[in-house]
């Protein structure tokens, strides 16, 4: 599920000169102007282009220091590591390698207006809430953008992954912060071994680490994700439901709760949790037609391939342009060896102008092949693809036989 966006965020030795001058920025972000910059965005990505004028680093760098209470010369070491241009790099090589960076809707208004986009890759979904401002001469600038996989903004992840550095930098900085960011920092290599046990799925040892933590990094947002993960892992469903409802009870928006935990959910097998959980993220996004994807999903490794074919049919229904879900139509039937549905998927994504790879030479065909059905498809006797959804956009996928 996740999509493997993190390599970038240790590219911090870059020094230069920081500019400490605040931009000059409107109290609100008018509509039409913050369209106007997602919509360049996604082209910029799909066109594999960096404007960096639709981005301010340098806000970035001040709000990922911010606990720290750095001096002026301590920050300079900070000014640009291309954080932004990294981040447009990595999302361009996704959509090359098959995937898309689709600009959802608006959310929000004034100065908490943020363009939500979401990410499909070869690791899966994931939802980006870029934080926007607009400027006095009515541009418009992102200064951070939240992972609703990881529920963090990107400078909050970067933020401590800069203790190592800064013990470098800035020789005793730990004195400058708040209680409890010097608390976490004494405790840093702790949490950094919870994570690393988290991610290699150790829940025991997760467990281990979390009880060991003092009060207050318990309640942390991350510690807490983790140990509620590791009691799902470990198949203690009372105290994973009790660690997720004081996890709401602090953290009524953090939006890994719900894409976070999808993706554990599957990993750990407890599939019959993931639809409440996509429901939940549904209603926060506002809606999105390829969550059924993960709906479909799970229900079929529940066994349940009906349920998982009403789904992505009703995501189609909603909005036949959404190639993803065609492709997965086409996965579960050939897992399923149900070939009436492989030609039907087939004639949909060919009406809207995909152009199809001869699948008798595509990996994972041979089945659909070796029943005659791809034949009679080419020979346009499968009356399969009847009333195929209309409208797709013709954009490949890597699960496709397309070209």
């Amino acid at each position: 599920m996740q999509d493997h966006l993190y390599p970038w965020l240790m590219r911090v030795a870059a020094v230069y000169l920081f500019l400490f001058s605040a931009p000059t920025l409107a109290q609100g972000v008018e509509e039409n102007a913050a369209v106007l910059w997602a919509n360049r965005l996604e082209d910029a990505i799909w066109a594999g282009q960096y404007d960096a004028d639709m981005f301010n680093d340098r806000w970035f760098v001040r709000e990922a220091l911010r606990p720290f209470r750095l001096d002026q010369d301590e920050m300079v070491m900070f000014q640009d590591a291309g954080f932004s241009e990294a981040l447009v790099e990595t999302l361009t090589q996704a959509v090359a390698n098959g995937g898309s960076y689709t600009f959802l809707r608006l959310r929000g208004e004034g100065v908490h207006t943020t363009a939500l986009f979401r990410l499909h890759s070869e690791g899966g979904v994931n939802y980006h809430e870029w934080r926007l401002r607009q400027r006095g001469d009515g541009s418009v600038e992102s200064w951070d953008v939240e992972y609703y996989f990881t529920g963090e903004r990107i400078s909050e992840t970067v933020r401590w992954n800069w203790v190592p550095l800064l013990n470098d930098v800035a020789p005793g900085y730990a004195d400058h912060m708040d209680a409890e960011s010097r608390l976490r920092y004494r405790h840093w290599h702790d949490l950094d071994d919870l994570r690393h046990a988290a991610e290699a799925g150790r829940y025991s040892r997760v467990l281990a680490l979390y009880d060991a933590l003092p009060e207050p990094l318990q309640a942390l947002q991350k510690p807490m994700f983790f140990a509620m993960v590791a009691h799902l892992g470990l198949g203690d469903q009372a105290a994973h439901d009790q660690v997720r409802a004081r996890y709401a009870e602090l953290y009524p928006d953090a939006t890994d709760a719900e894409l976070g935990l999808i993706d554990a959910m599957f990993v750990v097998g407890a599939y019959e949790g993931i639809c409440d959980a996509a429901d939940a993220l549904e209603a926060r996004i506002g809606g999105d037609p390829q969550l059924n994807i993960l709906r479909a999903d799970a229900v079929h490794l529940l066994g349940d391939y009906e349920q998982a074919k009403r789904f992505l049919d009703a995501g189609l229904a909603e909005n036949p342009r959404e190639l993803a879900l065609i492709w997965r139509s086409i996965d579960l039937a050939l897992f399923e060896e149900d070939w009436s549905r492989v030609s039907e998927m087939l004639t949909a994504a060919e009406a809207q102008g995909v152009e199809l790879l001869d699948v008798r030479e595509v990996e994972g065909y041979e089945g659909y092949v070796a029943s005659g059905a791809y034949e009679r498809w080419l020979a346009g006797d499968d009356d399969a693809g009847d009333g195929a959804a209309e409208g797709w956009n013709g954009v490949d996928s890597p699960e496709a036989p397309g070209e």
